[in-house]
């Protein structure tokens, strides 16, 4: 049943190899991020720690002692538990806010970012270096459009900085850049 594991281990081991190394490093952010993202909305585990501490709480409040330090050492545990259940404030929901800069600067390179993650796959499989610059130079391109989106005013119109900007200065680089790709035919 879990053969196939093992067998992916011995040949991660014995049969190294980039691709292997890049998916294998891809599966444990994925399953990091899924976790994260688990934990964020469900609080699994935070509401695991707080049931163990209801139950402790309710198992001190049980307690009868006769003893005066026994009673306060009960005390001083009880107080201790209600404290760290009621110091955190759980949120509902995971709130990400992006600052309009940042919207900018993504809207005007995301197109580039995809296309080098388009050709990723590519170079891995075929071993071009060719397809390796063009993920460079994608993401060379991607990083100068997101740069200049990042530095539009924020108080231009919205259809301006992200429909008439991305689209538009896009295009008008894709078109110098296959004019300029035909020149040398």
């Amino acid at each position: 049943m879990i053969q196939p594991f093992f067998d992916f281990i011995e040949k991660f081991a014995t049969d190294f190899s980039w691709r292997r190394l890049i998916i294998f490093f891809t599966l444990i952010v994925i399953i990091g991020f899924a976790f994260f993202f688990y934990e964020s909305q469900t609080f699994n585990n935070e509401l695991t720690a707080y049931e163990r501490t209801i139950a402790l709480l309710e198992k001190t409040d049980k307690f009868d002692h006769k003893d005066k330090l026994a009673n306060q050492a009960v005390e001083n545990v009880h107080r201790g538990l209600v404290e760290i259940t009621s110091k955190k404030n759980i949120d509902t929901s995971l709130d990400i806010e992006i600052q309009q800069e940042v919207k900018q600067a993504i809207a005007g390179s995301i197109i580039w970012i995809l296309f080098a993650l388009f050709l990723i796959p590519r170079a891995f499989r075929e071993n071009k270096n060719n397809d390796i610059f063009g993920i460079v130079g994608c993401l060379i391109i991607g990083v100068f459009t997101g740069t200049v989106g990042y530095f539009l005013p924020t108080n231009w119109s919205d259809w301006i900085l992200f429909g008439l900007y991305p689209v538009g200065f896009n295009l008008i680089l894709f078109i110098l850049f296959a004019a300029y790709g035909n020149r040398s035919k």
